[in-house]
């Protein structure tokens, strides 16, 4: 049967009491003797062994604590990873159907004299931009029916890709690195031409999320690089002053 020690600390303290008030229940001097032997014995006894449970105890909450630390660091590890490899395969993916559409389109309306894309004008505002297609040919528009499953696979390829990034499943780094200008001028090209198909604003939601993100992203790497040219230029034309005589 395993040790109570909790019963060992109370017996205890039991025969503490008694020790303490012997004159008033007159028990034999020799017998309360023992009592106090044994009870001085009990309760070291029960005081290590709580100790000695307190440690393990204390033991293993920290190991807990360290499982717990070690499964979170393993889950962000497999986590990280799979948005590599999901990155990655996008990017692949968009460099073997994206790519290949944007050069589908471009020879179609080369060999068809389309200066769509050329005519319609990106504005940009306060709030985004819009598509100017003022000075667009209503021929040139008629003449996309043609392709219109290529533009369609176009459009659809770029939303699904900026799904992935903006989910967060990708890894966004690898993909801005990859393929980050190429989706700007290909995000451009379907904000030209979606307004003559069947795509609502509501199904290309990601499409401009992930596009001014990485918009603001490509104009910031060009200001830090214009910064460093003007730095550069600064401390070459630094020079010190002249200083009078005896100062």
């Amino acid at each position: 049967m395993p040790i109570n020690w909790l019963d060992f600390a109370s017996l205890a303290v039991a025969l503490s009491v008694i020790y303490q008030e012997k004159n008033i229940l007159n028990i034999d001097p020799a017998t309360f003797a023992e009592f106090k032997k044994w009870a001085e014995i009990i309760y070291f006894i029960s005081g290590t062994g709580i100790f000695i449970l307190a440690c393990f105890g204390l033991r293993q909450i920290t190991l807990a604590k360290n499982q717990i630390e070690t499964s979170k660091d393993i889950f962000k590890t497999q986590s990280k990873r799979a948005s590599f490899e999901s990155a990655a395969q996008q990017c692949t993916e968009y460099s073997k159907n994206i790519i290949q559409l944007d050069h589908k389109i471009s020879k179609f309306t080369k060999s068809n004299e389309i200066t769509f894309f050329t005519d319609a004008k990106i504005e940009e505002s306060g709030k985004g931009f819009r598509v100017n297609i003022q000075d667009v040919k209503k021929e040139d528009i008629q003449k996309f029916d043609e392709i219109a499953d290529i533009v369609s696979s176009f459009i659809n390829g770029i939303e699904g890709f900026s799904l992935y990034i903006i989910s967060e499943i990708a890894d966004e780094d690898i993909a801005f690195h990859s393929v980050g200008k190429a989706f700007i001028r290909h995000a451009e090209m379907a904000a030209k031409i979606m307004r003559f198909t069947n795509s609502s604003p509501e199904d290309t939601k990601a499409i401009w999320k992930l596009y001014f993100r990485w918009k603001k992203r490509i104009e910031s790497q060009k200001l830090e690089s214009e910064k460093k040219i003007i730095e550069d230029k600064i401390k070459k034309n630094k020079t010190e002053p002249f200083r009078a005589i005896g100062t």
